[in-house]
C-alpha cells in the first residue's frame, strides 16, 4: 500500500468521528445535575409574601442608657481664709503666712480703703522696664496689669476702687486715672508736679514743685473733680515727701534743705502749720488719726496730732537705728516698722518688741487689721493672718 493510500484512510476516519460526535443529541435539562450548573435551574415566577417586620425588644440594662449625671459643683478654695480675726498684741504669735501674689521687685505699693485690691509698680529684673499690677485680695486675681509704663511715681485709689490714680514723672500727661472695669484711662491731668498726693476722700490733689531756683518749694491743692486751684503753700527746700493722712485732716511734706531733712505738718482744713521738725522720719497715723509714730536716731516717738503734742517715746531695737514706723494696727494698738532685715511689731503701750518677719524689708497693715502685706525685692507679696 502506498503512503498516499495510507494517509487518504486515516483522513476518512478522523471525518466519520467528528460526524459521530455532532450527532450525538444533548441531554434534556431535567437530567442535569443542580449541583452541576446553577443556571439551567429554571426560575419560578411569583410575587414573594415579605417577612413581617420584628420590632426588636429592647431589654434595658444599666449601661444602655446611661442616667444623667449632673456635673460637680465647683468649690474652689477661698484665696484667703474665712473668719480671719484682728491682729492684736494677744494673738501676734500665731501671725502666719496665708497666701501670696507673684509679683517682685516692687518699688511702690498702694491698698485700697476696705483692703480688698492692693495695686503695685514693679520693673522687670531683665530689662528694667516698669509695670503695673492690680489684684483682688479676696479671689488672689489680677484684675489690671500694665506694661512699660514711663516712669511711674505714685499710685492712689479713688474712694469707689474702681479707679486709680497713677503719677508719672518727667512725662505728659502726667496724672492719669485708669478705669479698672474697663481697662483703660479715662481722664488725665495736665498738673505739674515733682511730688504729689490725693487726699483719702478723692477731694483734694495736692501738687508740690521745686521752684527754678532749687532752693524752696510750693504746694498747691486742687479740687480734684474740677481742677480748680484753691490755695497754696510755701516751704524752704526742695519737697521730697507729700502724703495725706489716713483720715485727709493732715497734710505732711519733708523737705531737703542743705544737710537736713524738715518735715512739715499741716492741718488741711485751715491749712495751720501745727508740727515741724528736722531729721524724723515721715511720720505715720493710726486710721482715725490719733496717733502718730516717726523715727529719729534710736527712738520710735509716738505724737497726738491735735497740736502735735509728744505721747511717749520707745527704744528703737534695731542697731542701726534703721526700724522706721510703717504702719499702725486697725486699733492702733501695734506698730509696724522694717529696720534693716526684718519687718518689726512693737506693742504701742510698751513700746516692746513683740514679734518679728525675717528677710522681709517692709509691710503694712490693711485698713480691715486683719492682714498684713510684707514684701521685699526679691520676694513675693506675702500675706499674713492670723486664723481663728
Amino acid at each position: 500500500m502506498s503512503k498516499i493510500t495510507y494517509f487518504l484512510i486515516i483522513y476518512f476516519v478522523l471525518i466519520l468521528a467528528v460526524a459521530c460526535k455532532a450527532s450525538t443529541p444533548l441531554p434534556t435539562p431535567e437530567a442535569v445535575s443542580p449541583a452541576r450548573s446553577a443556571t439551567s435551574i429554571p426560575v419560578v415566577a411569583s410575587t414573594p409574601t415579605p417577612l413581617p417586620i420584628e420590632s426588636p425588644t429592647h431589654v434595658p440594662t444599666e449601661t444602655s442608657f446611661p442616667t444623667e449625671t449632673p456635673l460637680p459643683t465647683a468649690t474652689s478654695t477661698p484665696f484667703l481664709p474665712t473668719g480671719l480675726t484682728l491682729i492684736e498684741p494677744e494673738n501676734i504669735a500665731s501671725l502666719q503666712r496665708i497666701a501670696e501674689i507673684p509679683v517682685k521687685e516692687i518699688y511702690d505699693l498702694a491698698i485700697s480703703s476696705s483692703g480688698n485690691y492692693v495695686a503695685t509698680l514693679s520693673e522687670h529684673w531683665e530689662d528694667r522696664s516698669r509695670y503695673m499690677q492690680v489684684w483682688n485680695l479676696t479671689t488672689g486675681l489680677q484684675v489690671y496689669q500694665q506694661e512699660k509704663m514711663d516712669i511711674p511715681g505714685g499710685l492712689f485709689f479713688l474712694p469707689d476702687e474702681t479707679m486709680l490714680m497713677v503719677l508719672f514723672h518727667r512725662d505728659d500727661p502726667p496724672v492719669r486715672i485708669f478705669d479698672l472695669t474697663r481697662g483703660e484711662i479715662t481722664r488725665s491731668l495736665e498738673i505739674p508736679f515733682d511730688k504729689a498726693a490725693l487726699s483719702p476722700d478723692g477731694e483734694l490733689f495736692a501738687a508740690g514743685s521745686i521752684t527754678k531756683d532749687g532752693e524752696s518749694s510750693v504746694i498747691t491743692l486742687y479740687d480734684f473733680a474740677t481742677g480748680e486751684e484753691k490755695s497754696a503753700l510755701e516751704s524752704v527746700g526742695q519737697i521730697m515727701v507729700l502724703y495725706f493722712s489716713p483720715d485727709g485732716k493732715h497734710l505732711v511734706a519733708g523737705f531737703q534743705t542743705n544737710n537736713n531733712f524738715r518735715l512739715k505738718v499741716w492741718e488741711v482744713a485751715s491749712l495751720e502749720l501745727v508740727a515741724e521738725m528736722v531729721d524724723y522720719s515721715s511720720p505715720v497715723f493710726t486710721l482715725d488719726g490719733d496717733l502718730a509714730a516717726s523715727q529719729r536716731e534710736a527712738k520710735i516717738y509716738l505724737f497726738d496730732p491735735k497740736g502735735w503734742v509728744l505721747r511717749g517715746s520707745f527704744d528703737n531695737m534695731d542697731a542701726y537705728g534703721n526700724g522706721r514706723p510703717r504702719s499702725f494696727s486697725k486699733d492702733g494698738h501695734i506698730l509696724i516698722g522694717s529696720d534693716t532685715y526684718r519687718t518689726v511689731f512693737w506693742e504701742v503701750a510698751t513700746g516692746k518688741e513683740i514679734f518679728n518677719l525675717s528677710d522681709y524689708g517692709y509691710g503694712i497693715f490693711s485698713p480691715a487689721g486683719n492682714i498684713v502685706l510684707t514684701w521685699c525685692y526679691q520676694c513675693n507679696l506675702a500675706i499674713w493672718g492670723v486664723n481663728p
